[in-house]
């Protein structure tokens, strides 16, 4: 066995470490430049839903992160040890994918004006992401098997054998995502000209960009799963739950920001509906007030 042999699974095991470092490294950063903005928008505000779904997918990715390093770095662990690190890495990584995702089902339900057609139509396939994603993570996770490191001073664990049906997770995941950009981009096409609220454009803005970005990282870690060794198994999910938090709480930083100017140049019917749906920030009474004659009561979370 040559020398390239041997060591060719711990570079790659390798990168995927500094892939998992750079993803909470990237997590932490957005977290401290954001941290003013969060204080005055979330932290005072009244709990609800919004809230509370913001709060699990800013803060979750730290933990499912930290497990996922600790899984690379622990030294000589047993393979039960790596069994239980990486189950809790794995299992906080797709709830805070589902959190993400139910955020983005409310952003969407606003702009459609909170339509309950298009809710159902949502929830339905979130029930159909949840049902058909987290058995596959189940069956990845139990199905994988643990050896030796091919080098003595090789920390971590070392994962050597696996079942390729995750690559089912990251399938639906991203059939989700195609029909939430497809709906975003259509509602974008019939609304956005006619709009004359910045924070409706911003709205559209955000949301497709943003959706893009989501949908490259979730393209790519199905191409990752597809086409790649066992070894890269967890080289962008991490990167994928990193992206997917800081994504859907950009969009609730940038929707806050212009709801407030919105306000100063005198906000307009579409503008207050859409607020309504995704308002939670204490200390504008009067634009609480202006936006309940503006929109039903029902949209508010």
């Amino acid at each position: 066995m040559s020398d390239d042999s041997i060591y060719d699974p711990a570079r790659r095991l390798q990168l995927v470490k500094y892939f998992c470092a750079a993803s909470l490294t990237l997590q932490g950063y957005d977290w401290f430049i954001c941290l003013e903005r969060e204080v005055n928008t979330i932290w005072l505000s009244p709990w609800r839903a919004v809230k509370i779904l913001y709060l699990l997918s800013r803060y979750i990715p730290f933990i499912n992160l930290a497990s996922a390093l600790y899984y690379y770095v622990v030294h000589d662990p047993t393979a039960s040890m790596c069994h239980r690190i990486d189950a809790v890495a794995t299992w906080f990584t797709a709830f805070g994918i589902i959190v993400s995702e139910a955020m983005l089902i409310m952003r969407t339900y606003a702009i459609f004006q909170s339509s309950k057609k298009v809710l159902v139509l949502l929830l339905v396939l979130l029930g159909l992401l949840v049902g058909a994603a987290l058995p596959t993570v189940e069956i990845f996770i139990q199905s994988l098997q643990y050896g030796q490191p091919p080098i003595g001073t090789f920390d971590g664990c070392y994962p050597v054998s696996g079942s390729e049906i995750i690559f089912v997770s990251f399938i639906a995941i991203l059939l989700f995502e195609t029909i939430i950009v497809a709906l975003t981009a259509y509602s974008a096409f019939r609304n956005y000209r006619r709009e004359s609220s910045p924070m409706i454009k911003v709205l559209y803005r955000d949301s497709l960009f943003f959706f893009l970005c989501i949908f490259s990282i979730t393209l790519a870690n199905v191409l990752v799963a597809a086409l790649l060794p066992i070894d890269y198994a967890d080289l962008l999910d991490r990167l994928q739950a990193a992206i997917h938090s800081i994504v859907s709480t950009r969009i609730i930083f940038h929707l806050r920001q212009q709801f407030r100017a919105d306000l100063d140049m005198g906000a307009t019917t579409r503008a207050n509906a859409v607020s309504m749906s995704l308002h939670f920030t204490p200390g504008d009474s009067g634009a609480t007030q202006e936006s309940h004659e503006l929109s039903d009561s029902r949209t508010a979370v």
